[in-house]
């Protein structure tokens, strides 16, 4: 049940906790508006990044027990945003074209520091297996762009 506060304190009567509890605040998710939901597509695009950007760092600063500090970050990560997924997916509301202009960039933005720290990883590091790499991950950078290209701004826009 999202979107119901309850009132609980041990000083009340059971006649003013019945009261507060017939009192709700009903929070209904069809009542979100663009701009809520502009702000938690953002909140959950940084949360993805750091949580990313952590476990890259984790993995090489920690180098012998790296592998497990960045599978217990990406099982952490999973668990918490699977609360916030869940209630994304019940929300009904469209972002409006300033809105969806904003989350693009935000996500571009993001997208070119990724490819930015790619490359000076590679330059860094020339070596014909750090460039595969790169080259790999570039890929797989310009895959996840055309996607959010498609679900932000396509047919058949999830955004």
């Amino acid at each position: 049940m999202y979107g119901q506060v309850y009132y609980y304190s041990n000083t009340l009567s059971r006649r003013q906790a019945r009261l507060r509890s017939q009192q709700l605040i009903l929070v209904s998710l069809d009542l979100v508006t663009s701009s809520e939901k502009l702000r938690f597509l953002l909140l959950r695009q940084f949360v993805y990044l750091g949580g990313s950007i952590a476990m890259l760092a984790f993995s090489v600063i920690l180098y012998p027990f790296g592998l497990m500090v960045t599978l217990g970050i990406l099982v952490v990560l999973t668990r918490l945003m699977k609360h916030f997924e869940k209630r994304f997916r019940e929300i009904d509301v469209r972002l409006t074209p300033l809105h969806r202009h904003v989350y693009f960039g935000v996500g571009m933005v993001y997208y070119f520091a990724s490819a930015g720290a790619l490359l000076a990883w590679a330059t860094r590091h020339s070596s014909p297996p750090a460039w595969f790499a790169a080259g790999l991950g570039l890929t797989v950078l310009l895959v996840s762009l055309y996607a959010a290209t498609n679900i932000t701004y396509g047919r058949n826009a999830k955004i």
